[in-house]
């Protein structure tokens, strides 16, 4: 005899079904929608309350996907093969591919990060490549090489980031970190100077955008960077 107590388990496993051997799982927030989920084999799910929607991918389903990110609306875009895709209100895949090809050595692509800025325009992070500004507005040599400018710095990029102004900030490999208001650029810090190693995540609280690195926690009003 006796009691037995018995609680809800902290987590609860989603079912992928075919995909639970994927090596790689991608999420990003569907706003009020619930949750974007992609497999490393190139399926895409939404959950939310009701269960698990699969979208379906006929339109880009020849490419894996590198990275999924959804934007201010809660929106789904995805990276992957030679191209960034947005599913459409209709649930079709729109794609802006780069022409010519970008040399990125033994893989031929890898969008390895992606944000939307004020304007709806996209900045792409390409491994070996550098950073692209994809223009919505025009789909032919819509692919600009940082967005066209001579005041970014031209290395690896690790993490972009918009925050709730507007602003982009690209986190560099080597520690620099720059933001992009508008048409000013700011580097907050080239990498020497202060030694913020790797840069791997940005989120912002109130005025202050928190930086997270391989040497620490750091934190920025953008103007200056401080631990």
């Amino acid at each position: 005899g006796g009691l037995d107590r018995f609680s809800a388990p902290a987590f609860l496993k989603a079912s992928l079904d075919s995909d639970s051997g994927s090596s790689k799982i991608l999420l990003a927030p569907a706003g009020k929608r619930g949750m974007w989920v992609g497999t490393g084999i190139g399926n895409i799910y939404r959950f939310d309350e009701r269960g698990r929607e699969q979208i379906e991918r006929k339109d880009s389903s020849d490419y894996t996907l590198d990275i999924l990110y959804s934007d201010r609306s809660g929106a789904l875009w995805a990276g992957g093969g030679d191209a960034i895709w947005s599913l459409q209100p209709d649930n079709r895949w729109r794609r802006w591919a780069r022409r010519p090809a970008i040399d990125t050595g033994p893989r031929p692509w890898n969008v390895h990060d992606m944000t939307q800025d004020r304007s709806g325009a996209m900045w792409v992070s390409i491994r070996r490549a550098g950073v692209y500004r994809v223009a919505m507005d025009r789909v032919a040599d819509a692919w600009a090489p940082w967005g066209g400018r001579t005041d970014l710095p031209r290395k690896q990029v690790n993490d972009l980031f918009t925050d709730a102004r507007g602003r982009v900030w690209f986190g560099y490999f080597d520690g620099a970190v720059a933001v992009l208001d508008g048409d000013h650029v700011t580097v907050l810090s080239d990498g020497k100077q202060t030694s913020l190693g790797v840069v791997h995540c940005f989120a912002q609280r109130g005025d202050l955008t928190w930086i997270g690195s391989d040497r620490g926690l750091w934190v920025s009003d953008g103007q200056r960077v401080q631990s």
